[in-house]
């Protein structure tokens, strides 16, 4: 399309009277409107032409060669179009050599524009005359964007002009225009009564709005309510010309933000003249200024200089800025947050004459050379030369009221907080230190003898943030102990990380005031203990209370042995999670001392082995902590423990500790290579007679793996002391050791349980057996168990080893996988009387791995229906001495199922062993539907039958819809033909691999008369018969 309405010469004259928006996007070719017609817009208001690369002018003369001089048109011509209303103009992808025709000079076409957008418009020196930017009356926005040919945006016609106003003006916007040198080709001053914001960006030519001039902004330039400055990717020199500055005429008192960044020649911002007429200025960002060598110049030797209203200061990426400003006092009253980062030679913030003629002094970020007391928030980072924070001398206020340190990647500082500063920064709330390879302490502590001449008024801080990260030196956070003199009463979260040097974290007195502390994280340290020793100690042994603490995270200190070095008392009020990951020396988890009234320090009952927490049970009315307490006190809120890798660790939890955590809901324990035990119970054979007490243990999640020398969870029976009926899911892996998981009263407590899984572990047993059983059989009940897993157990038997029954309500899934022992799934248990005598208490020649209660009476022959009544899969999987699968018996316990899948079962002869008598018809009315829907039979060699008898009615199989049979060598046929005569569901049959003469075994005593098998669901639908 060349033209939008075409023209036949009989008009001279057209007018769109209510068109109120017009878009011209994306015409290539488009070159007019129209040709050599008089089109009026009257009310149109908005005009966008957008990528259109050949559009030359909107009414062409006829006399236009188009092919030939398109490029030397302008779109606007006061001969041919009028636009009297239009307010928004866009010109965006068109290659222009002229914007607006000279014939538009002094022209009102346009005096009721308010924004006008050129963008990507190459072609153009300049976009418009002195006499057209003199029409822009109204003009209130104007944004000039990636025109790489625009080299002035006003060119000068030798108009004769005092001044040029943009008397409405508010935001000039110039970006990515790399020929622009100047915004004006003449010295005619320009104002910008209106103009509250200036952004120019990546202008890397443009040095100077008005020609011949040595500074971008000077007299004949005025910003009167300028508050807004963005000065981003530009080569200039110099910002303001300090001499020429004429206050009067280009005051920048309303100026409030200035954002200085990629200005790579600069080596300064403005003089301290400048800096006077600042009065409004609350944010100033200065970035990636490489050749920055201070902010502020003293050129004229002032001596104080005061930024009223700057509330935010960021200097960052200025690698050769050594200081603020230098000999001149500096007040920033009004100042909260001060950022200074990647400056590697900045080492102080106003730098004293003395200083800069000697090298030798160490110098210091503040000094009593400025002033800031509204402070708030101090980042310094990437500051390579600066050694210390604080000189011993500040001006008055300053930092009282700061609230955030955080220092990052200074290699040479050495000091954090000196004592002399500690009563000042009283009120920081947050510290955080990082990558400070030279940092040794963090609170420098210096004490005298005379502690109260020292030190007259105790120390409270508002510090609840303490994180230190990465810092290779670092010994101590407090060089000593400040006993009292300094108090951290607010502190709740402590973060420690990479400090291969810090021993410890808290001095005693700091640990004894900790009331608030809420989180405590602390990851590859160095540290012994949590705590130090506390020096000159009596008798009388240290408390820790920490009523509020939540959670503690100790991960990857090698050198951990305890919390604390020597006998003391913790209490944990409401801890609530708690891991211990890669701590290689800790050895015992938890334990209790006990301690005589009259006894001396050396008669304490004290562990061998320290272990991580210790608490002590006193003996008479005068002991430290009660019995009662303790319950109350100790670990009492603990929900999740994790522990990971502490590979010198042995035991967990005492029976004692056990009781204090009555609530834990979660415990993680994981490559720990000398855990043993987790439980260690130590009950006498009278305990159970002398208390009525039980112990309810909440615990919801246990998961063990990776405990090679695990023997025992419980060390011994509770009997009934200790309850887990909360649990839920049992997860154990890779325990070689392991001989069996539950005690036989754990086991009969978990009512709760959900899932149980057992992988690659040693246990002959998953239930030990019970000690001093009497005749009658144990009874195992999981009424809310799903999901069973059992992989990789070579050595597993049975679920226990005695007589009992049990049962499984609601467990819909079974996987035996890689358990070479075990020789029968399930069986039910006979009557000893009736079938194997008084000898052998009635359990089957062979051991099953699950064996089930059987009514013994004729007219109940039908097992218990609550064993696996809701047990939908059944998975099992190189299982090498498995012989059986399921009896008839057990396959009316399981009618709910609806997969089973066997494979790599060597030694499997039959799957289902249909046992029935000759008049099991007339005693049974009701016919069991079982409800398997998948069979999936691989790799078994040995296997004869899938039903070892036809069974002729009382077990059918009509729900049946995919069988797969593959590399069954010996199976001589699939189906008995009952069950082949009930396969009315049956969609797909897969038989490979195998030994089978027929598919359906031929009938025992059939008659001449002929069998019709019915396959309803391979008749309508393709038969997926495979024989192979």
């Amino acid at each position: 399309m060349v033209e939008i309405m075409s023209s036949n010469g009989s008009m001279d004259k057209i007018s769109f009277p209510m068109l109120h928006s017009l878009a011209l996007e994306k015409l290539p070719v488009l070159v007019t409107v129209t040709s050599a017609i008089f089109s009026e817009f009257p009310l149109l208001t908005e005009l966008c032409i957008k990528d259109c690369p050949g559009f030359s002018s909107f009414i062409s003369e006829l006399d236009e060669n188009w092919s030939t001089n398109a490029n030397m048109l302008s779109p606007f011509k006061e001969k041919f179009v009028s636009f009297p209303n239009l307010e928004k103009l866009e010109l965006l992808g068109c290659h222009l050599k002229k914007t607006w025709a000279i014939q538009l000079q002094h022209s009102f076409a346009f005096c009721n524009l308010t924004k006008l957008v050129v963008v990507e418009c190459d072609g153009s020196k300049n976009l418009f005359s002195y006499g057209m930017a003199a029409s822009f009356e109204q003009l209130c926005f104007l944004e000039i964007r990636n025109c790489t040919t625009v080299e002035e945006i006003i060119i000068s016609n030798n108009e004769r002009m005092e001044n040029l106003s943009f008397p409405k003006l508010s935001s000039l916007e110039l970006e990515n225009l790399p020929n622009l040198v100047t915004f004006s080709s003449s010295e005619i001053p320009i104002e910008f009564p209106l103009l509250t914001e200036l952004s120019i960006s990546d202008c890397p030519k443009f040095d100077t709005f008005i020609p011949k001039l040595e500074s971008l902004f000077n007299e004949c330039v005025s910003f009167p309510i300028l508050e807004n400055l963005k000065l981003l990717g530009c080569h200039f020199t110099k910002i303001w010309d300090d001499g020429q500055l004429l206050l009067s005429s280009t005051s920048l008192c309303n100026l409030k933000e200035m954002c200085l960044e990629n200005c790579k020649f600069l080596k300064k911002l403005f003089s301290s003249a400048v800096a006077l007429t600042f009065e409004g200025l609350e944010n100033l960002e200065i970035r990636d200024c490489t050749m920055m060598e201070e902010i502020m110049s003293n050129n004229e030797m002032m001596d104080k200089v005061s930024f009223p209203k700057l509330k935010f200061l960021e200097l960052e990426n200025l690698p050769n800025l050594s200081t603020f400003s230098s000999a001149i006092f500096v007040e920033f009253p009004l100042l909260t947050s001060l950022r200074i980062n990647g400056c590697p030679e900045f080492n102080s913030f106003i730098s004293k004459q003395e200083e800069n003629f000697c090298t030798s002094t160490m110098q210091s970020l503040f000094n009593e050379m400025a002033m800031f007391p509204s402070l708030e928030e101090v980042l310094i980072e990437g500051m390579d030369k600066l050694r210390m924070i604080w000189h011993h001398m500040l001006a008055e206020n300053s930092f009282c009221k700061l609230k955030n340190i955080t220092a990052r990647k200074c290699k040479n500082l050495m000091k954090i907080i000196p004592s002399r500063m500690q009563r000042r920064l009283k009120k920081v709330t947050r510290l955080e230190i990082s990558d400070c390879e030279m940092v040794e302490e963090v609170f420098e502590i210096q004490m005298s003898n005379d502690i109260e001449e020292t030190y007259p008024i105790k120390i409270p801080t508002e510090l609840t943030h303490l994180g230190l990260y990465h810092l290779a030196r670092l010994k101590y956070v407090w060089s000593k102990d400040p006993q009292g003199t300094l108090t951290l009463p607010s502190l709740r979260e402590v973060f420690a990380s990479e400090c291969p040097n810090l021993k410890s974290i808290f001095p005693p007195s700091i640990a004894k005031g900790l009331f608030r502390l809420e989180r405590l994280h602390i990851g590859s340290c160095g540290i012994e203990e949590i705590v130090s020793k506390e020096e000159g100690l009596g008798i009388a042994q240290p408390e820790f209370v920490f009523p509020e603490l939540q959670e503690i995270k100790l991960k990857n200190l090698a050198n951990l042995v305890s919390f604390y070095p020597g006998l003391h008392t913790s209490i944990w009020k409401v801890l609530t999670r708690l891991d211990v990951i890669d701590c290689m020396k800790v050895k015992v988890f938890a334990l209790e001392f006990f301690q005589e009234t009259h006894g001396s320090e050396n008669h304490d009952n004290v562990p061998t082995q320290q272990p991580l927490f210790l608490t002590k049970v006193g003996l008479s009315t005068l002991m430290l902590i009660s019995q009662q307490q303790l319950s109350g006190y100790f670990f009492c809120k603990l929900k999740e423990i994790n522990v990971y890798n502490c590979r010198s660790l042995t035991k967990m939890f005492s029976c004692n500790i056990l009781k204090r955590l009555h609530n834990l809901s979660k415990l993680v324990i994981s490559n720990c290579e000398m855990m043993e035990e987790v439980f260690d119970f130590q009950i006498s054979n009278d305990d159970r007679h002398e208390t009525n007490e039980i112990s309810h243990i909440h615990l919801r999640e246990l998961r063990l793996a990776i405990l090679p020398k695990l023997k025992h969870v419980w060390s011994k029976d509770p009997q009934g002391t200790f309850t887990f009926q909360d649990l839920q899911s049992v997860d154990v892996y890779q325990c070689q050791s392991m001989k069996d998981l539950f005690p036989p009263s754990v086991a009969k407590s978990l009512l709760k349980l959900q899932k149980l899984h057992i992988t690659n572990c040693g246990i002959q047993e998953i239930v030990a057996m019970e000690e001093g059983m009497e005749a009658e059989p144990s009874k195992f009940v999981f009424p809310q168990l799903e999901v069973m897993v059992l992989v990789n157990l070579p050595n597993l038997l049975s679920f226990y080893p005695g007589l009992h029954t049990s049962s499984w309500p609601l467990l819909r899934k079974i996987d035996v996988v890689d358990c070479m022992k075990v020789k029968v799934l399930m069986s039910e248990l006979f009557n000893f009387q009736e079938i194997h005598g008084s000898t052998n208490h009635g359990i089957p020649f062979q051991q099953p791995l699950f064996l089930l209660d059987k009514v013994a009476r004729p007219s109940m022959m039908m097992t218990s229906a609550d064993s696996f009544g809701k047990l939908k899969e059944i998975n099992v999987y190189n299982c090498k001495s498995l012989t059986k699968m399921l009896s008839s018996n057990i396959l009316r316990s399981v009618h709910n199922l609806s997969k089973l899948a066997i494979s790599k079962c060597d030694i499997l002869e039959e799957v289902f062993e249909i046992q029935m008598s000759s008049n099991d018809h007339q005693q049974t009315s009701e016919i069991p539907l079982i409800h398997l829907k998948e069979l999936r039979l691989g790799f078994l060699p040995k296997l004869k039958h899938v039903w070892s008898k036809d069974p002729r009615g009382t077990l059918t199989f009509q729900d049946l819809q995919v069988v797969e049979a593959y590399e069954c060598r010996s199976l001589k046929n699939l189906f008995p033909p009952s069950v082949a005569k009930s396969l009315l569901q049956l969609r797909g049959l897969y038989i490979t691999k195998c030994g089978i003469e027929e598919i359906v075994a031929k009938e025992e005593g059939s008659e001449a008369a002929p069998y019709k098998f019915v396959f309803l669901q391979l008749e309508d639908y393709i038969p997926q018969l495979v024989l192979l």
